[in-house]
């Protein structure tokens, strides 16, 4: 059970920590609740798919409505407890668990790490996580301040947990193990890459400019 307790609350505070760009969390939640709903005979996942579907749309679209702690927080608590619930009754495996929920995981992790190192406190916060540096990127290149917000949530959320949801719609066991702990590792691999050619990018935007 403590280890049980540990997970819980690093992954509210990973989803909350991750919550810096529109549509990222909400994004994430969404696909969540869509792939839960498929897989399970509780309407509640139905009402979570619909009420975070409309949710997502608002936010993405004018980026004034958004989750702020407590809708990460609830949210979150919500994610990880049907997660727990649904891997009890052999619905998931733990890998694919972890494909579905990865990108706020893997983040807070590396971040949790990368302020070790640097010797700062892992708790506290920074504008150093990969959504910050996709940001700066797209806000370089488009006008829109929202736009940019928002495509950098939407970037992210498909290409981690829309991995997920593409891997089940397209007929891949829920149940199996192998499988997305492969498909996991290829995510964190990609995670490593992407965070460090876009710091590295952005250090070099920033010299130029400077």
């Amino acid at each position: 059970w403590l280890m049980t307790v540990i997970f819980c609350v690093g992954f509210l505070n990973a989803t909350n920590m991750s919550d810096g760009a529109n549509g990222l969390m909400p994004g994430i939640f969404f696909i969540a609740f869509l792939v839960f709903s498929l897989e399970s005979d509780a309407a509640i996942y139905s009402i979570l798919t619909t009420t975070t579907g409309f949710f997502l749309i608002f936010n993405v679209i004018s980026g004034r409505l958004v989750l702020g702690d407590a809708g990460a927080y609830g949210l979150g608590t919500v994610a990880a407890l049907s997660g727990l619930i649904l891997y009890s009754t052999d619905t998931f495996s733990v890998s694919f668990l972890a494909v579905l929920f990865g990108y706020p995981c893997i983040e807070l992790i590396v971040s949790m790490l990368r302020r070790s190192f640097s010797g700062h406190s892992m708790f506290l916060p920074d504008n150093d996580h990969f959504h910050n540096r996709l940001h700066f990127h797209l806000s370089v290149r488009l006008d829109s301040k929202t736009m940019a917000n928002s495509l950098t949530g939407l970037i992210i959320a498909a290409a981690s947990s829309g991995a997920a949801l593409t891997g089940y719609l397209l007929g891949g066991s829920v149940k199996s193990e192998s499988i997305w702990a492969a498909i996991f590792i290829a995510q964190c691999l990609t995670y490593g890459f992407a965070y460090y050619f876009a710091g590295r990018k952005r250090s070099l935007n920033q010299s130029i400019t400077g």
